[in-house]
């Protein structure tokens, strides 16, 4: 017979060298999930949220209204950087506006290929290219930097 305590699955369990704040936000990363409230948007993000479908509605006119993209069609290759502290929302909001890119187009019957890569685990910038591959379609190649630009701008393949 075991007399050992059941282990408690209401907190997670407490390093000798956990801080207070390493506490707090393993607490709350159990208990919330910005995604699973109400109608699935991250509450407060309402300006980031408009930003991003304005830069994502000017590079993808089928699948904005002109309200939402708030400037002309521009359809060249373009990169977005976002940055902020840690636990902000950003990747929520990111993966949040991924998925309605993907209803969208889905609804348009338009082939879009998105691609999540966390460029803090990347050895080096070459990697970005390989991993964004990866996510894609699964390709590993020896230079992704070249290959990716190759189907980047190729319009005439069914690559991207």
């Amino acid at each position: 017979m075991n007399d050992a305590p059941a282990a408690s699955t209401s907190t997670p369990p407490r390093a000798k060298s956990t801080s207070l704040y390493a506490r707090a936000r393993a607490l709350l990363k159990l208990a919330v999930d910005p995604l699973t409230l109400g109608d699935g948007r991250l509450p407060g993000r309402e300006d980031e949220r408009a930003a991003l479908r304005r830069f994502l509605g000017a590079r993808l006119p089928a699948l904005y209204s002109d309200a939402e993209r708030g400037a002309a069609a521009d359809e060249t290759a373009a990169a977005l950087y976002v940055s902020g502290h840690p636990g902000t929302g950003k990747t929520a909001l990111l993966l949040e506006t991924l998925g309605d890119v993907r209803s969208r187009a889905s609804a348009a019957d338009e082939r879009i290929g998105t691609a999540i890569v966390n460029c803090t685990t990347v050895a080096n910038a070459d990697g970005i290219w390989a991993d964004m591959l990866v996510a894609l379609d699964g390709s590993v190649v020896k230079d992704a930097r070249r290959e990716f630009e190759r189907r980047v701008l190729d319009t005439s393949s069914d690559q991207h």
